[in-house]
């Protein structure tokens, strides 16, 4: 079971609020609060929704980065490479 000082210090080093964290999974802002004051003990079921919505939005995250590259671009870029394989 995840502690009140290890959600706490997850939330911080990941620059998420309480109210990010209670968002993500669908908690008050309040029982994020008590859990890291350790009135309420945060379950697994709980802990693994968190790092599931975690995964998820870093995925989206790295597919958004990823370059978009057009169709036609491709096309030339092979072109290109062809061409220069035929002069050598």
């Amino acid at each position: 079971m995840l502690s009140s000082n290890d959600l706490a210090r997850l939330r911080r080093r990941l620059g998420l609020t309480q109210e990010d964290v209670a968002t993500r999974i669908d908690v008050s802002t309040g029982t994020i609060s008590r859990i890291e004051n350790g009135e309420f003990s945060f379950s697994n079921k709980e802990y693994e929704r968190l790092l599931n919505k975690l995964r998820e939005e870093r995925l989206r995250e790295e597919t958004r980065e990823l370059p978009y590259v057009a169709f036609s671009t491709l096309k030339e870029l092979f072109e290109e490479a062809e061409a220069q394989s035929k002069i050598k």
